[in-house]
């Protein structure tokens, strides 16, 4: 007699295929695609893997800011009608500034052949130069 079969039954995983966590979905298609290749390239915990993402917003946040640039002009008038660096200058530099934070954190690099860079050790505090008052 034949064993009856249930519609809903999928067949099992293949144990060979490894599943990769997918790429937020508001991501760029650049950064989403970036997503894939680093995240194919090596594992990564659910901490990593959140701060990579993190990254990856704070890149297409910086694109976004460098369109918008583009069209605009690095400055803008200011209310008494003098010129003022433009805030999405700002906005720019500082998502740049948290991408490659990320990367430094996550110890990935930018070229094929480049080593990973290493964690920044805290060295010793700088001199400053005794404040010398007016006599």
């Amino acid at each position: 007699m034949k064993k009856p079969t249930k519609e809903h039954e999928q067949a099992p995983a293949d144990p060979d295929v490894d599943e990769l966590p997918p790429p937020p979905a508001d991501l760029s298609a650049t950064s989403a695609a970036l997503w894939r290749t680093v995240v194919a390239e090596r594992e990564m915990s659910a901490a990593e893997l959140a701060l990579w993402g993190e990254a990856l917003h704070a890149l297409d946040e910086a694109a976004t800011a460098r369109k918008v640039l583009a069209e605009d002009g690095l400055t803008v008038r200011h209310a008494t009608g003098g010129l003022k660096s433009h805030p999405l200058c700002d906005v720019e530099a500082r998502a740049r500034q948290f991408f490659m934070g990320a990367i430094r954190q996550l110890g990935l690099h930018l070229d094929d052949d480049a080593p990973a860079l290493p964690r920044a050790k805290p060295g010793p505090k700088p001199r400053t130069a005794p404040h010398r008052g007016a006599s």
